[in-house]
């Protein structure tokens, strides 16, 4: 049974997707949560248009994409932290997350913990190459520098 999804649903699509089904799974599942609609001309025409936003909306956000990674490409961000002595080491680590809320208020740029590139957090005082993978394709390098707080 083809049918028109009205919201993403794991495993079958995004919302305005046309997706093949079982009936019993429609009747059981989707349609009691108003997850997706039978496939008619209406529904077609409408997953058309949300077909069309979707295109353009992804172009919209690779535009903004390419923009952010020139603009952060090469940036240095500086981290103080408390180390454990003379030998360099810090008592915590900086991590993705700590790398994504200093760029969102250095640079209102709000990024997902999963763009950020770490081979592992970093636990030592100095410099690192970090990569930011707005999306396949656009990626922006920058230096992350851990240095000991007085």
């Amino acid at each position: 049974m083809k049918v028109v999804l009205q919201t993403a649903v794991k495993g079958l699509g995004e919302m305005g997707d046309v997706t093949e089904v079982a009936p019993g799974f429609f009747t059981n599942f989707l349609a009691p949560r108003g997850k997706a609609v039978p496939a008619d001309a209406p529904s077609l025409t409408w997953a058309q248009k949300m077909q069309s936003n979707r295109v353009a909306r992804k172009e919209e956000l690779l535009k903004n994409a390419a923009e952010f990674a020139k603009k952060l490409d090469g940036q240095t961000l500086t981290f103080k932290r408390k180390t454990t002595g003379n030998d360099g080491k810090l008592f915590g680590a900086v991590t993705e997350k700590d790398i994504a809320q200093r760029l969102l208020e250095q640079h209102k740029l709000d990024l997902e913990k999963k763009q950020i590139k770490l081979e592992k957090h970093l636990k030592e005082v100095g410099e690192s190459k970090v990569e930011i993978q707005f999306s396949p394709g656009i990626v922006a390098k920058i230096t992350v520098n851990v240095e000991s707080e007085e």
